[in-house]
């Protein structure tokens, strides 16, 4: 009996998940998200267009924070700042819009890392 329910709620889950429209901005998963600063470009050698630098409110640690959202969007952190606190890493643009809709974020770049000497 107790299985019978737990498929019929699984399948009902399953059904609804397939109505449910995945969000394409981050309007959609939120009213106020960060703002995203910069542009993407891949114009020096080894620039990744998906690397970002994520910058956090006062008064959150950027090491625990950092830690924090790489385990729960599973990416990894490339740098962690003190300085500005915030961390650095390679996004897929999906983990950017979900990012930028954590409260402890202030801002979301684009990465300019890869920028040669002069």
């Amino acid at each position: 009996m107790k299985r019978s329910v737990a498929v019929l709620f699984a399948s009902f889950l399953v059904w609804q998940c397939g109505e449910i429209k995945s969000p394409t901005s981050p309007t959609q998963l939120c009213q106020n998200p960060a703002p995203l600063l910069g542009e993407q470009s891949r114009a020096f050698p080894g620039a990744d267009p998906d690397d970002y630098v994520v910058a956090f409110k006062t008064g959150y640690s950027a090491q625990a924070e950092a830690t924090r959202l790489a385990q729960k969007y599973g990416f990894t952190v490339t740098s962690v700042f003190t300085i500005i606190s915030g961390f650095a890493a390679r996004l897929p643009s999906s983990t950017v819009t979900s990012l930028r809709c954590e409260s402890s974020v202030a801002s979301v770049e684009f990465s300019r890392t890869n920028i040669p000497p002069p």
